[in-house]
């Protein structure tokens, strides 16, 4: 299982790697899929590696992002928090229904002080 999960990952990163950004009509902004929105889709954010069935199923939902940050129009839930360096952290919720899928993926958008806006995180329900 572990050797397949690897093979995947690394399929999936090369392919993440040619996105590089999209606009995003909900934010009016373009969104950059860098390595720090990779990374959390293997490791919480206190730094955990997540267990092999969450990064399976993360990692398979990666393609949907693109349609869910292109497609969606409105913010379903936006907030800040100041970091211990006196940075503002910024999260957009986006949130699209896959009426094909029977699922509804959520895409979390970051922004660090006045840094890009970056594809964070995505799951589904």
């Amino acid at each position: 299982m572990r050797s397949y999960i690897r093979i995947l990952i690394e399929e999936k990163r090369k392919w993440y790697k040619t996105i590089g950004t999209r606009f995003c009509p909900a934010i009016q902004s373009h969104v950059v899929f860098n390595a720090l929105g990779f990374h959390h889709l293997t490791y919480s954010g206190s730094g955990e590696r997540r267990n092999d069935i969450e990064i399976l199923r993360r990692v398979k939902l990666l393609s949907l992002a693109i349609s869910v940050i292109c497609q969606t129009q409105n913010v379903s839930k936006y907030s800040s928090e100041t970091n211990k360096q006196g940075k503002i952290i910024e999260y957009w919720k986006l949130e699209k229904k896959f009426k094909g899928l029977e699922m509804t993926v959520t895409v979390i958008l970051r922004r660090i002080g006045k840094g890009n806006i970056i594809f964070y995180s995505i799951w589904d329900k």
